[in-house]
């Protein structure tokens, strides 16, 4: 007799000691008369909370007069006349279909490009608003506040561009 008994308050203790014991007891208690006590709201999972990914401007060509914008995962790559520029990073919009994000803009020349007077990347800011399949760009330099211009681009349409040659 003596040895169940301490065979029982053993298992007891090993039990108690095991992690997460506590938490189960003090639940397995409080889910009876004590069920909206503090130990057992704790024990009680919480529910996750996740957002929805914020839209973000479709994948692929959009094109225009004057431009072209190939959009990616990552960022976008755009071809202007005499220009060209980039978007490192996704472009997502607002609840108005609006996004605001930063990238670079190169000016190009006609001729050869001589050694030391490589076009510099220039900040730029890129604004732009959708509706349906079209989108409205401006193209702003961050440093000087220059306009660069307005577009408009069509998901899917080929772009009317002419390169400096």
């Amino acid at each position: 007799m003596r040895f169940r008994l301490t065979a029982v308050l053993a298992a007891g203790a090993l039990a108690l000691a095991l992690p997460g014991a506590a938490g189960r007891t003090q639940a397995n208690r409080g889910a009876g008369r004590n069920a909206g006590s503090p130990a057992a709201a704790a024990a009680t999972p919480t529910p996750m909370i996740q957002k929805t990914p914020a839209p973000k401007v479709a994948s692929g060509i959009w094109g225009g007069d004057h431009v072209r914008m190939d959009v990616a995962e990552k960022g976008a790559d755009l071809e202007f006349d005499c220009a060209h520029g980039s978007i490192d990073q996704p472009i997502s919009l607002d609840d108005q279909g609006r996004f605001e994000i930063k990238g670079v803009f190169v000016r190009e020349h006609h001729g050869p490009i001589r050694v030391g007077r490589e076009p510099k990347p220039e900040p730029a800011l890129y604004t732009g608003k959708l509706q349906g399949t079209t989108m409205t760009l401006w193209v702003t330099l961050s440093g000087s506040n220059e306009t660069i211009g307005t577009y408009s681009l069509v998901h899917g349409e080929q772009a009317r561009v002419r390169k400096c040659r």
